[in-house]
């Protein structure tokens, strides 16, 4: 239910139950939080995200996956400034041992496994919003633009002698498969052999077939203005080890950063983030067994 904020606190909130957590919705900001709720003990920042599909030690990442920042948030234009770990705002020891704690194998596997028990009971309760979109994982080349492909439909699209960025206002807000983007620019992907050797595949609206989501841990780049080039995304990513772009510290993936980004899976990114925080909280309760 709805509750008043403190004098000098703007935001809105609603307060409910996460198992037996008692949890607070900031509306907008949660910066003031604390001057409503002094006894709170973690603050979780939620949302969506565009994932680096490609990170170290050979992992990929998929849409639909979620990103855990564990080492803080590079901020300012993706310029890199202090990490939250080098500032006086940096985790406490509790939250940084809870962070480990999640990476060991039983803690890991059974976070993975509590994400997708509560995504498919979220998806019953939301419905379609919150469902696999039912449209193929693509991922282009990184140079490859998202703009009109077929020759004399774009005087703008089409010019090569203009910046390579340049696009319509038209493109910007269509599909691939409007656009004619080029299949054969398409990058392959281990991760959907990998889970289907594994029998971790599963069917979503169409009889499409794809991985269940998986969570992934590293630094988060947050910026004020959206990503939306491959190859920027691969030269930051590589220059600063991260592994999503944009505002959040706990999102589910819905794009992979570049041109192509589509608005088609932000609600089950959306859902994949919400049944991933829950789980996180589950083990957030029980953080004193081992892991």
């Amino acid at each position: 239910m709805p509750r008043l904020s403190a004098r000098g606190d703007a935001n809105a909130y609603s307060t409910g139950m996460i198992g037996k957590h008692a949890v607070v919705l900031a509306a907008s900001s949660a910066s003031a939080c604390a001057l409503s709720f002094p006894e709170i003990r973690l603050a979780l920042i939620v949302g969506i995200c565009g994932g680096v599909p490609f990170m170290k030690q050979d992992k990929e990442i998929l849409l639909g996956d979620v990103a855990i920042s564990d080492d803080g948030l590079v901020p300012n234009q993706f310029l890199r400034k202090d990490s939250i770990l080098d500032s006086p705002g940096k985790p406490g020891a509790e939250i940084t041992a809870f962070l480990s704690k999640l990476k060991g194998y039983r803690s890991n596997r059974c976070l993975h496994d509590s994400t997708w028990t509560h995504l498919l009971k979220l998806q019953e309760y939301l419905g379609e919003p919150s469902f696999h979109p039912g449209v193929e994982d693509k991922l282009f080349e990184p140079n490859y633009r998202h703009k009109r492909q077929i020759p004399g439909t774009c005087e703008i699209c089409l010019e090569k002698r203009i910046a390579r960025y340049l696009v319509c206002e038209t493109a910007l807000t269509s599909t691939c498969e409007e656009l004619h983007c080029d299949s054969g620019k398409l990058m392959s992907r281990k991760r959907f052999a990998a889970a289907a050797s594994r029998d971790e595949l599963t069917k979503g609206p169409g009889g499409l077939v794809h991985p269940r989501p998986m969570v992934h841990f590293g630094l988060i780049a947050s910026g004020d203005r959206v990503m939306k080039s491959g190859e920027d995304c691969d030269i930051i990513a590589k220059r600063e080890n991260i592994i999503a772009f944009e505002m959040e510290g706990v999102g589910g993936i819905c794009n992979y950063a570049d041109s192509h980004k589509s608005e088609r899976w932000q609600g089950y990114a959306a859902a994949t983030a919400a049944a991933c925080t829950k789980a996180l909280l589950e083990q957030w309760m029980g953080r004193g067994t081992r892991s």
